[in-house]
């Protein structure tokens, strides 16, 4: 059978990792609700909140194959999934190679990464209260700011295994964010720098 008919098939089959759901621990009850609500109020798709309790799964490339008059002896396939808060990337991983193996005996599932468990920075430690203040100081809200969990990844996991808290803040256009023509406005980006600056103060000032 055709390597490509066979990775076809494990496409598929792993769209079974959105049927695990994982246990979040209490620590991070109150970022998880606020990020909840965030996300439920999305149009677009309501159910992008159910990604802080399920595995995300985008088989972003997919490649073999020499021609179209030629059987295919080989297809490589590179999947992107995103743990929820409560589940330990080895389970979603071995999960993962199980649901491939039954349907493509044989093939090779293989880390593209090392593995890094979900991670977050409380609500109420000094440097997300400063930003928090800093965000409202420098755009004149009125309103309270709350701090939400970020669903992709980012280098924050790092600082975070050396015990350095870390939060994530900065300009972007939500439509061109990880797509077509990204781009971030002048104005934007002005702001982002004075927030910054601004927390920086704040965080200061705590001790």
């Amino acid at each position: 059978m055709s390597a490509v008919r066979r990775g076809a098939a494990a496409v598929e089959a792993l769209t079974k990792l959105w049927e695990l759901k994982a246990t979040p621990p209490a620590e991070p009850y109150q970022l998880l609700y606020n990020t909840e609500w965030l996300l439920s109020q999305s149009l677009e798709n309501p159910l992008l909140s159910q990604l802080l309790y399920r595995p995300s799964y985008n088989p972003g490339v997919i490649q073999g194959g020499t021609n179209v008059n030629v059987v295919a002896d080989k297809c490589i396939i590179k999947v992107d999934t995103r743990v929820p808060f409560g589940m330990k990337p080895e389970f979603v991983f071995d999960v993962a190679r199980n649901l491939v193996s039954a349907v493509a005996p044989g093939a090779i599932v293989e880390p593209m990464v090392p593995f890094t468990n979900p991670n977050w920075t409380l609500e109420n430690r000094p440097i997300v209260r400063a930003m928090e203040l800093g965000i409202q100081r420098v755009l004149g809200m009125e309103e309270p700011v709350f701090s939400v969990l970020l669903l992709s990844s980012s280098d924050a996991s790092h600082f975070r295994r050396h015990g350095i808290d870390t939060v994530l803040y900065g300009p972007g256009l939500d439509h061109t964010i990880h797509g077509y023509d990204e781009r971030v406005s002048v104005e934007n980006l002005v702001e982002s720098a004075e927030i910054y600056a601004e927390t920086a103060v704040k965080y200061l000032r705590s001790f």
